[in-house]
């Protein structure tokens, strides 16, 4: 139970769910601990990290009320801040359908009545948000379990088929850990490289996680992403010019 709640700790903590949890946590333990005499429940936290995401901290009134919109299913009023283009959008009206903290980033998955689509809103990019006199059924066929599972990270996009051709001494790397649902190693070569594949949607993300591994992977597939890190190899190249 003590791990469940530091796995939990990591990922509500800014949320206004983590000081709830917090305090009833540490009641507990108080209550527990002169009746545990085996291993000490106080130092058992101690004992595992679950690493503590660089998260914004969400607005206490938004997030309940996103809460309630999401049980009660009621169509909801929002002003929201889109990062990339920096430019806030007034009155957006949207049916939330669940939360989610995809690569780490808490955001509320919704029907935006706007674009006609599934969306998804960062929480703490909603400046201001009101509820209407209107109810909704969500969309035919929407799925939460399968709502996240495709993507690489936080972002959605159009699902790619993405192979990568990873260098010998990275290999062991994808054969310890998945690092997508759908990852799978096609081949083995035979001076110890390995090719590797997954169907994941998220271009942007797919471009940062290939760059991480530096010269390690060369992507081989789809050629949008190719050329995403032949243009990302071109502009290093004018930044770190050779002597």
């Amino acid at each position: 139970m003590t791990v469940a709640v530091e796995a939990a700790r990591a990922t509500l903590a800014a949320t206004p769910l983590g000081a709830p949890l917090e305090h009833v946590f540490d009641k507990l333990i108080h209550d527990l601990a002169p009746n545990v005499y085996s291993f000490s429940l106080e130092e058992l936290p101690s004992h595992w990290h679950f690493g503590s995401p660089g998260i914004i901290p969400i607005n206490a009134e938004i997030f309940h009320t996103l809460s309630r919109a999401i049980e009660e299913k009621r169509t909801m009023l929002i002003d929201y801040h889109t990062a990339s283009n920096n430019t806030v959008s007034r009155n957006r009206r949207i049916d939330p359908l669940m939360f989610g903290m995809p690569g780490g980033s808490w955001l509320v998955v919704a029907w935006c009545h706007r674009r006609r689509a599934i969306r998804d809103f960062a929480i703490a990019g909603i400046r201001a948000i009101r509820p209407t006199n209107s109810f909704f059924s969500p969309p035919e066929g929407f799925d939460p379990d399968l709502y996240f599972r495709d993507r690489f990270g936080s972002l959605a996009g159009e699902v790619l088929t993405v192979r990568l051709l990873v260098e010998a001494d990275r290999a062991p790397y994808f054969e310890r850990k998945i690092y997508h649902p759908t990852q799978q190693i096609e081949r083995h070569l035979e001076d110890g490289r390995i090719i590797v594949s997954f169907e994941a949607a998220g271009l942007e993300a797919l471009r940062a996680f290939c760059l991480s591994w530096g010269s390690g992977v060369k992507v081989l597939d789809p050629p949008e992403l190719v050329a995403r890190m032949q243009e990302e190899s071109r502009a290093l190249a004018r930044h770190y010019p050779g002597e």
